[in-house]
């Protein structure tokens, strides 16, 4: 059996591989109150915008949340899994295959340099197969939560 050669995956928080909890996105007629869950935004929106045509976000896609117990979760085959995020006045839980990983670095490593994120999450030296990856954060009142996707490495038949 050919030996499997590492490749990363970069993934945007829009990517459907993650799983937010409570819900994905926030409710237009809620302004998209991130009390609630999970909304979408960008890195250079300070209000919420009422999404239209002429209301395009700029900067890095994010999704952001203020409540206590969200979750994102990403299930992945491979040997490692870095995460971008910055908590402010927030903290936050990082498990991989629902083991307390307490690997974290600022985000100006390669891998988060330009997502925006200010904190790196990581779990490399994996054995390879199936993980599953799951940030939950832990928040006091507004504290303001974002995340911005990261990378994944597999293993592809070198």
């Amino acid at each position: 059996m050919a030996s499997l050669a590492p490749y990363n995956i970069s993934l945007t928080s829009s990517s459907p591989t993650f799983i937010y909890a409570p819900f994905r996105d926030g409710w237009y007629a809620l302004d998209g109150d991130p009390q609630g869950g999970w909304r979408s935004s960008f890195s250079n929106i300070t209000d919420w915008p009422n999404p239209g045509l002429d209301n395009v976000g700029t900067g890095v896609p994010l999704r952001e949340t203020y409540l206590d117990g969200a979750t994102v979760t990403m299930q992945f085959e491979g040997t490692a899994v870095y995460l971008c995020l910055t908590a402010v006045g927030s903290s936050f839980t990082f498990t991989v295959d629902d083991s307390p990983i307490s690997t974290t670095g600022p985000a100006t490593e390669a891998v988060c340099g330009q997502s925006g994120g200010q904190v790196i999450v990581c779990a490399n030296g994996l054995p390879y197969g199936n993980h599953t990856a799951t940030v939950r954060v832990n928040s006091q009142g507004n504290a303001d939560f974002s995340f911005y996707g990261g990378i994944v490495t597999v293993g592809l038949n070198g």
